[in-house]
């Protein structure tokens, strides 16, 4: 692209470029579009417990229901928390911190009984795709 306005004449680069910055624009504008539709048809098909098998499921407090969870969560850990993808560090770093402040008690500086809720921005999943 860099090669072909350079060998145009200095008339022909100013329509070229606007052409290109049009493109550019209408692509991005398109993979936007597209992330949003996919994240917005991944949490509508996305309920809580839905992972689990129907025998977890008819019972999410007993052990079998406690140790899937734990088996994906692992699984989900040793996928993504690795050295080779520095870009999900401050994720996990925060899903530490909630962790942590989540089983110590009030006296510590945690949050003892008191569920912690972890709100982040959508943009999270859609800019990594």
């Amino acid at each position: 692209m860099t090669q072909t306005i350079e060998s145009l004449r200095a008339s022909q680069r100013a329509p070229f470029s606007r052409l290109q910055a049009t493109i550019r624009s209408s692509y991005h504008t398109a993979m936007t579009k597209r992330r949003k539709s996919e994240f917005k048809a991944h949490l509508s098909s996305t309920y809580p417990g839905g992972s689990l098998s129907p025998s977890s499921r008819a019972n999410p407090h007993g052990k079998a229901a406690k140790k899937e969870r734990f088996d994906r969560f692992n699984r989900f850990l040793k996928t993504w928390c690795t050295t080779g993808m520095p870009g999900t560090r401050p994720f996990f770093q925060g899903l530490w911190a909630l962790l942590r402040l989540q089983v110590l008690p009030v006296a510590l500086g945690g949050a003892g009984s008191t569920r912690i809720e972890w709100v982040f921005d959508d943009a999270v999943f859609q800019e990594s795709a």
